[in-house]
């Protein structure tokens, strides 16, 4: 038997030969003259397989179905929304149903089409799309936001997709992200305009600030009649 096969051998039976003979042990294998480096060795590269080809432990396998179960109860009891403002109410919509946010935008007026809610169209991307105001479709009046979130605002474009079709709305700012309970959503009040709650899946506390969840099925809906 060669010490080759002699090193195989030991390493089948958990002996690691290059920490007792190898280059990380005492040197005397009869190999490091061939191949100068354990690295470089069949058995070294044969032992590396055998740790990926050997059968998982039950409590590895335990621990890692407890981890997929979280990651599971986690992805359905949050929901990812982006805030943003509008004059001075703060909304949000699913951060599925949003393709991107982007700079402001020049919007070309529609000659005949164009009016309050229906602004026109915008260039995103080598794409004409349209753009609304949720300023008008949701009956929000001007004012300013209840309190400073950030010390600087940059107006933005909010560019939402559904399904194949795609449109845009300008807001005063983007706050980002927010992840919060479904069964936080509380009812829409009564109070809210008409415009705004056939808009509105519900609202949110947000800091210390009343959310406003848009619904973007109804929104895209709106978008699709106005723009005919």
């Amino acid at each position: 038997m060669t010490s080759k096969d002699a090193n195989r051998g030991n390493v089948q039976r958990g002996d690691l030969c290059w920490s007792r003979i190898g280059v990380f042990g005492d040197r005397t294998c009869g190999d490091l003259a061939e191949h100068m480096h354990c690295h470089n060795c069949p058995t070294y590269h044969e032992a590396g397989r055998s740790l990926l080809d050997r059968e998982l432990d039950e409590d590895y396998l335990d621990l890692q179905k407890e981890v997929v179960a979280r990651q599971k109860d986690l992805r359905e009891w949050t929901l990812s929304v982006t805030v943003f403002r509008v004059e001075g109410e703060w909304l949000a919509l699913p951060s599925a149903a949003l393709k991107e946010i982007t700079e402001a935008r020049v919007i070309r007026a529609v000659p005949h089409r164009s009016g309050q809610e229906l602004l026109g169209l915008a260039n995103i991307r080598g794409e004409l799309v349209i753009c609304v105001s949720l300023r008008h479709l949701l009956g929000i009046s001007g004012g300013s936001p209840n309190e400073t979130i950030t010390p600087i605002v940059w107006p933005r474009l909010v560019v939402a997709e559904q399904g194949e079709e795609r449109w845009a709305f300008p807001v005063e700012e983007v706050w980002g992200m927010w992840r919060l309970d479904p069964a936080s959503i509380q009812k829409t009040p009564a109070t809210l305009a008409n415009d705004a709650s056939s808009f509105t899946r519900g609202i949110f506390d947000w800091w210390e600030l009343k959310v406003g969840l848009l619904d973007e099925e109804s929104l895209c809906r709106a978008v699709r009649s106005r723009s005919r």
